[in-house]
């Protein structure tokens, strides 16, 4: 409806647009007034106010009269056009922000990425393609209706206050990204975050060296830099090209039926003090596993030996299917 109205308020308004230009060159052409006396016979016919000094012919008399009852037809039309666009965008704008408030309300184990701009809606995309829950907070106006052209869950709102980050639910995320365009922005952000959500995983952006100490202090788990790590992987494109388009090819196409996945080990799961050639992993799920990371350490350099300890963070390569099924293994 909302479109509907809008392509009819463009015609009508493109119609008097042109029936203006028509006026001024019968005025300006015709009776051979200037371009000045022609726009101040517009102006005081579509004003209404009807005052004029000169003698017209009786062709622009007549064609001022045509003038006159268009203007108002049509321009009785826009107006009625333009009510009914405000009052069906606001019920638009009511209903889609209800809808949308109840499905952000159902979501559980969700992530909130604050800010959408360039790296904000990259991770978006990365996170659709994943198909990994989320919700966007953003302010900005034009972002806001972008986001509404993608289809995306979003808060409209300054990702600084509680209320925002309540609505967007932070009580059962997973975890945050605040990549908002200042770095004082997010360190406010991380530390609302913070307050509302001691356990929440916090993933912050700091455009200046200076500011990753502050993001962390502030209550970040992990603090990223683009142009630190822009640097590495430009280097990394010219030193080992093919390492790095073997792993784009892993972790960013969409053709590529490989990846690599992380699944931690519970207290619970059977794997715990078994190597990991008595695991049988290999063998039951077709993932490799290439690393471990146990505490703060990366175990890089494992064996058939390497003993498996409850809190492991496995990191193993292959399909999404296999890696799925060590998931559910592991959860099992």
């Amino acid at each position: 409806v909302v479109k509907r109205l809008r392509m009819q308020l463009l015609t009508a308004l493109t119609g008097l647009g042109a029936m203006v230009a028509a006026a001024l060159m019968v005025y300006h052409y015709i009776e051979g007034w200037s371009w000045l006396d022609a726009l101040y016979m517009v102006a005081i016919t579509i004003s209404t106010v009807g005052y004029d000094d000169h003698n017209p012919s009786p062709f622009a008399k007549a064609f001022t009269i045509a003038f006159i009852g268009y203007w108002l037809v049509v321009g009785a039309l826009v107006v009625r056009l333009v009510t009914e666009y405000v009052v069906e965008e606001l019920e638009f704008r009511s209903f889609t922000a209800r809808k949308m408030q109840r499905s952000i309300e159902a979501l559980k184990e969700h992530y909130i990425i604050c800010g959408y701009g360039r790296m904000g809606s990259q991770i978006a995309r990365e996170f659709q393609r994943a198909k990994v829950p989320f919700v966007v907070v953003e302010s900005n106006p034009a972002k806001v209706e972008a986001l509404l052209e993608a289809g995306l869950l979003f808060v409209e709102g300054d990702a600084t206050q509680d209320e925002v980050l309540e609505r967007a639910g932070i009580r059962q995320a997973k975890g945050l990204i605040a990549v908002a365009d200042s770095d004082a922005t997010n360190i406010f952000i991380t530390l609302t975050a913070r307050g509302l959500q001691p356990d929440l995983f916090i993933v912050a952006r700091a455009a200046q060296e200076d500011a990753e100490s502050k993001l962390l202090r502030a209550g970040a788990n992990r603090v990223i830099s683009p142009y630190v790590i822009g640097g590495r992987r430009i280097a990394a494109a010219v030193l080992t090209p093919t390492v790095v388009e073997f792993f784009d090819a892993i972790l960013h196409s969409d053709e590529a039926d490989l990846g690599i996945g992380e699944v931690a080990l519970p207290p619970t799961c059977r794997w715990v003090g078994k190597s990991l050639q008595e695991s049988g992993l290999r063998e039951e799920t077709g993932v490799i596993v290439i690393g471990l990371r146990r505490g703060q350490r990366f175990l890089t350099h494992l064996s058939a030996d390497t003993v498996l300890q409850a809190g492991d963070v496995l990191i193993a390569i292959g399909t999404g299917e296999q890696i799925e099924r060590l998931a559910h293994l592991i959860g099992a």
